[in-house]
């Protein structure tokens, strides 16, 4: 193990967190692609509600 200061291992740690995050935001969008078509279901509907006030 190379010898870092205490900072540079949290840093190096956020940086592994930040890309592991990344990665399991695209594999889920990529894997529930209907999400998409059901945000704008859903708005749709908000906008019929709203104007039929």
């Amino acid at each position: 193990m190379p010898q870092l200061s205490p900072m540079s291992w949290v840093l190096v740690f956020m940086v592994f967190l930040v890309c592991f995050v990344l990665f399991g935001v695209i594999l889920w969008w990529g894997c529930s692609g209907e999400y998409k078509i059901g945000v704008s279901k859903s708005l749709r509907s908000l906008k019929k509600f709203s104007s039929s006030k």
